[in-house]
């Protein structure tokens, strides 16, 4: 397995763990399951902090975390994450 497949692997399941137990609309759900299978995991992480942003649901401060590093690890920009909600 390359570098790049482990690092997909791991973006892919945090975010599947980190949106499973969030009140994300079934469209949302779907749509990051989508990009997910098809490997496109920046993709997969702008819809999730889209939807939590754009359906104001709140996040605890752990998965905050989670979500900032993992949009640090792609070098996706800040204002992906920045306008959600923490509790």
């Amino acid at each position: 397995m390359t570098d790049y497949q482990l690092l997909g692997q791991l973006i892919s399941s945090t975010i599947v763990l980190i949106s499973k137990d969030l009140a994300l609309i079934p469209h949302d759900k779907k749509e990051i399951c989508v990009f997910i299978e098809h490997n496109e995991w920046g993709l997969a992480f702008e819809q999730l902090c889209a939807a939590l942003w754009q359906d104001r649901i709140a996040v605890s401060q752990e998965k905050y975390d989670a979500i900032k590093a993992m949009g640090e690890i792609m070098e996706l920009e800040s204002d992906l994450w920045s306008k959600i909600i923490v509790e």
